[in-house]
């Protein structure tokens, strides 16, 4: 069964209209990616691909993160603490399709406190991104209590794939860039809350698997 994915994102409270672009570009763009990130993360990425219990499994690389933090100048910040260049991490990505659906997830490696899901359903797709962490460090507006887990949604999304038509079996490269609203964090030893938004491009490669769901 073919599946013929045309994307419309609905976003949390959200609706507008994704810009979509087909280029088999995408593969080499994820290439250089690969081939530019250390030996040893290769190695790991690589087992992963050939030893997960998660069927399809593909590495996934993060081209861009920028952390925007809105209130800079209303934090108290102790002398101590260094803001230093953000590390880029390295994620994992898995597609299921079932009959007229196909699920992508994009998760982290190492330790789970972010994740991209885009769902497909006949000719619209919704696109999710959620942070969770081990406190209550997160919250969407000042008025609400701080949680561990927090969905934001997204404005300026883009996604970007390397071919029209996909069927379960296949590979599916492609790169979804996204932008959060803004959302809080609770930093240690910084009051108030961090208001943040962020930004990022990511490059993703999987196998589509049919999810017996």
């Amino acid at each position: 069964m073919k599946y013929y994915i045309i994307f419309i994102v609905l976003l949390c409270q959200i609706s507008l209209v994704g810009q979509i672009l087909i280029d088999s570009s995408i593969i080499e763009e994820y290439n250089v990616l690969r081939n530019n990130t250390n030996k040893l993360t290769i190695e790991k990425l690589e087992y992963l691909e050939s030893n997960s219990p998660i069927p399809g499994l593909g590495a996934t690389f993060v081209s861009k993160l920028i952390v925007d933090t809105l209130n800079f100048s209303e934090l108290t910040i102790p002398s101590y603490i260094e803001f230093g260049e953000m590390e880029l991490p390295i994620l994992l990505s898995s597609a299921r399709a079932n009959k007229d659906t196909v699920k992508i997830e994009i998760f982290e490696l190492l330790f789970s406190n972010r994740n991209v899901r885009i769902n497909i359903v006949k000719n619209s797709f919704s696109l999710s991104y959620t942070e969770t962490y081990e406190d209550d460090v997160l919250k969407e507006s000042l008025i609400q209590k701080d949680k561990r887990q927090l969905t934001i949604p997204i404005v300026d999304s883009n996604l970007y794939l390397s071919k029209e038509k996909f069927s379960v079996g296949d590979e599916i490269y492609g790169a979804v860039q996204f932008k959060t609203i803004p959302y809080y964090f609770h930093a240690m030893h910084i009051k108030p809350h961090l208001k943040l938004a962020k930004s990022y491009k990511i490059y993703f490669k999987c196998r589509i698997v049919q999810d017996w769901n």
